[in-house]
């Protein structure tokens, strides 16, 4: 065993341990790799340039993807180069083609931090959907009252307890997709006597982020339909009267007069409450951080403090707090509210 290596063996020992990484490489991960790879080789070809990982050829390709042609209006984010370089060098380690070297690499890289000046990443978040657009999504559903809650088809009722039980919660579209159990949802009377409604959020290993742990939300028990906690109990006596407690909480009642023993498909349930929105004029991304979003953004706008909202949703840092930006319709309705109290301390004071 040399004490030590030279350039030449160095190299070569670090490209087997890539070839070794390589070979984990996940087979979707590995098809998305060929397919940005095969972007590359497309560009070259109707440009002229040899089907080789050059300078000249990579720059003006990451330039094409993030700016188009013309190179002055914005097609796609800068911040995805970085898996095309990924998929760039393993498919040349893997055919055995050329690959630059640091000093080209380091040029590669100061291309894309212009691109990165130029063009800057502007994230566009999902719709927060706060509890003013969820009482009009719930009226275009024809529930205005408590009392509808108890007349309408059993699928509306699940998939109306689904949103606002993930918009009380703060629910994370994977603590929810697989339907939850019957089991997680309990009433139960607090220090003071009161009923009190509480939801067990990832009892599953299957219902949980990684890194994150069970955790109880406690939820509102008032008698209306904007109640997580008065919903899911009609959900509970309706559709789950005398059934299993590890039954999903959210089943498909597609069928007529039955309850399935299989949770609705997310996905179904996500399409079906885009429609609705766009229907109602509401514009924006709809998908399951909407919901998410759009509670912590409810929980903000009345006061919430930071630990309450951090320990109800399950966070661990501090990412929660981007979330602390209520939207225009409730800028609105707190400036309203504002200007009330301003006008009752006025009064009080001018007497």
């Amino acid at each position: 065993m040399p004490r030590r290596f030279s350039s030449r063996q160095r190299a070569c020992i670090q490209a087997s341990s890539r070839r070794v990484l390589h070979a984990r490489v996940y087979p979707r991960t590995a098809s998305a790799y060929d397919r940005r790879v095969c972007q590359f080789f497309d560009y070259c070809d109707a440009m002229g340039y040899a089907r080789e990982f050059r300078y000249k050829p990579i720059t003006d390709f990451y330039t094409f993807y993030v700016a188009g042609i013309t190179g002055d209006v914005k097609l796609r984010a800068w911040t995805s180069l970085a898996k095309f370089s990924s998929a760039f060098s393993d498919f040349a380690l893997l055919h055995g083609m050329h690959w630059p070297g640091k000093r080209t690499h380091m040029r590669i890289r100061k291309h894309i931090q212009g691109i990165k000046q130029k063009y800057p990443h502007d994230v566009i978040g999902d719709h927060p959907l706060v509890s003013i657009e969820l009482f009009r999504v719930a009226g275009s559903l024809g529930l205005r009252r408590a009392s509808d809650l108890e007349s309408c088809d059993l699928s509306t009722l699940v998939f109306w307890a689904r949103t606002i039980t993930a918009h009380a919660a703060l629910l994370r579209a994977c603590e929810h997709s697989r339907g939850m159990q019957r089991r997680d949802f309990v009433i139960r009377r607090g220090p003071h006597g009161r009923k009190l409604a509480f939801l067990t959020v990832g009892r599953r290993r299957c219902e949980r982020k990684l890194k994150y742990r069970t955790r109880v939300v406690p939820l509102s028990l008032v008698r209306c339909v904007m109640s997580a906690g008065y919903v899911l109990s009609v959900v509970a006596r309706r559709v789950h009267d005398g059934g299993s407690d590890r039954a999903p909480l959210f089943p498909d009642c597609t069928a007529r007069f039955s309850v399935s023993d299989k949770c609705v498909p997310w996905e179904r349930d996500r399409k079906r409450l885009e429609a609705l929105c766009r229907s109602l004029g509401i514009v924006g991304a709809i998908s399951g951080r909407s919901l998410r979003a759009g509670g912590a953004t409810d929980l903000f706008a009345v006061g919430a403090t930071n630990q309450f909202v951090k320990h109800q949703g399950g966070w661990l840092g501090y990412s929660f707090v981007r979330y602390d930006r209520p939207t225009p319709a409730t800028r609105v309705f707190l400036a309203t509210k504002y200007s009330r109290r301003l006008r009752s301390l006025l009064s009080a004071y001018t007497q």
